[in-house]
């Protein structure tokens, strides 16, 4: 009775923190799924705590869950080009650019991760890229 209890309440959890992180509101939505992570540590919680520590930008803390997360599903589409983006957004180029390689070679068709990687190639066109992202956060 006990496991069918924690389980409805780590998916409100979950449930109310990505409500509030889709509503801009990223320290409420924090303390919700870092309840549901300690309640079921699933890739679906990991991967929002680190979205959430992501809009916070609290960089370090989002790459080490989305690390964890690769080590449970190292071929984890959505957690690699997060963690690309992590990368991208703390201005480390080499380390973002690999990972865009290895989306680009896992799923050759994909014409966006071609543009993410070629953007990153140019100095000028990440800087705009970054401060782009900036002016919206």
């Amino acid at each position: 009775m006990w496991h069918i209890f924690e389980y409805y309440q780590a998916n409100y959890y979950r449930r109310k923190g990505q409500q509030l992180l889709v509503k801009g509101k990223p320290e409420k939505a924090y303390s919700y799924l870092e309840k549901a992570l300690m309640l079921e540590d699933s890739p679906a919680n990991i991967y929002n705590l680190a979205l959430t520590l992501l809009a916070m930008k609290r960089f370090g803390e989002a790459e080490k869950y989305l690390q964890k997360l690769l080590e449970l599903q190292p071929g984890n589409e959505l957690a690699t080009l997060t963690l690309a983006e992590i990368y991208t957004q703390q201005r480390e180029w080499d380390k973002a650019q690999e990972l865009l390689s290895k989306l680009v070679e896992l799923h050759p068709t994909n014409n966006n991760y071609q543009k993410y990687r070629q953007r990153l190639t140019d100095p000028q066109a990440r800087e705009r890229y970054i401060k782009a992202k900036e002016l919206l956060n």
